[in-house]
Order: C-alpha cells, then sequence, then structure tokens
C-alpha cells in the first residue's frame, strides 16, 4: 500500500479524490506541449474509477466501452473526476486502497496485488518485502515497459524509482533504502508465462 502510494499518488491521503496540485501540473505540461501521458493528473481514485469502468465494459464485451474508458480526452476526464469526488464520499481511503489493489493490472495476466504476488514471488501479499512491493508498485504505470520477467532491466530501474520515492517521503529508512536498492530482482514464478 505505501509504494502504491508514494509512487502513483503521495497526496491520497490529503486529497478528496482530485488532486488539485497534479491537475495543475498535468495542464502545465500538456500547454507546454511537455506531456503525452496524464503527468500525474489522476490519482489513485481516478484510476481505479478507469479501471472499474474498463472491468465493466469488458464483462459485457463492449470493446467501444474499454475504448471510451482509456480515450485521452477532456469529457472522460470530467466523467472520471465527478465520480472519483462521488466515490471519495461513499467509500474510505483504505476501501478505495484496497479495491484500487485488488483491480490493479500488473502484467502477465495478473490482475490485483494477490495475484501479482502469486505470479511473480510465489507468496501472499502480505507476506511482501519493501523491494517485492517496490517491484510490484512500480509495473501499474507501464506493465509491458516494467515486466519483470522479459525486461528485468527495466523493471529494476522502476523498482528503484519508487524505493527513492519511498525514502523521500519517509516510508524507509536510509538503511532499508540502501539495501533494497542493492537488492537484484529475484523472482519465484509460481506459473510459467508463455511467450
Amino acid at each position: 500500500q505505501n509504494a502504491i502510494i508514494a509512487i502513483e499518488d503521495s497526496r491520497f491521503r490529503d486529497h478528496g479524490g482530485v488532486d488539485p496540485i497534479g491537475l495543475v501540473r498535468a495542464a502545465a505540461s500538456d500547454y507546454l506541449g511537455n506531456g503525452t501521458q496524464e503527468q500525474g493528473a489522476s490519482t489513485l481514485t481516478q484510476q481505479y474509477i478507469k479501471n472499474l469502468f474498463v472491468e465493466q465494459a469488458a464483462r459485457r464485451g463492449d470493446k467501444a466501452g474499454v475504448q471510451a474508458a482509456t480515450a485521452k480526452d477532456a469529457s472522460r476526464k470530467i466523467l472520471e473526476i465527478r465520480a472519483a469526488i462521488d466515490l471519495e464520499k461513499r467509500m474510505s481511503k483504505d476501501e478505495i486502497l484496497a479495491a484500487y489493489l485488488n483491480i490493479a493490472y500488473f502484467g502477465n495476466s495478473a490482475y490485483g496485488v494477490e495475484a501479482a504476488a502469486e505470479r511473480y514471488f510465489s507468496v501472499h501479499a502480505s507476506q511482501l518485502t519493501v523491494e517485492q512491493s517496490a517491484l510490484l508498485a512500480g509495473i501499474v504505470q507501464a506493465p509491458f515497459t516494467y515486466d519483470p520477467i522479459r525486461r528485468k532491466t527495466n523493471a529494476k530501474n522502476r523498482r528503484d524509482t519508487v524505493l527513492s520515492r519511498m525514502h523521500e517521503l519517509g516510508i524507509v529508512t536510509d538503511k532499508q533504502y540502501a539495501k533494497a536498492v542493492k537488492s537484484p530482482i529475484r523472482l519465484k514464478q509460481r506459473q510459467p508465462v508463455s511467450g
């Protein structure tokens, strides 16, 4: 939980579903032509809403609905923002975080942190180490790019970025951080992944 919050939405516990600072930063980045991505504008609550819309459309077999839920346009973003604000009124932060972690895609057919912990490390999510947690937290931004099975160097670099952010926020100590970044990625896959 701490690793995901650190890298995806460090102000998660402080905002009401939408992070005004992130929105301003994203708007400035877009205005300056620096961003092709959403430059930190999406909170964990918004990401959960988007994932939920995608999952619902996919279950219905609605390909257009999946595309609409992931479209990079203002109308989709406004819908996501409204839904996030409403959700924050009905669910606690812990409930939202748990829901997000249960639906997020961690690559290699692993939906949810429990499935990811078992897929990559053959342990329950409650048994993840700091390094393992940071690796998983790093994957969600781009599961293909940060695939720890096929792209270990990318995955380690991203994991170390997550660890650095956790250290910066005081989630891990100097000693924990130093030990974790020296650690290679050690996978213990429960199921083989076809190529």
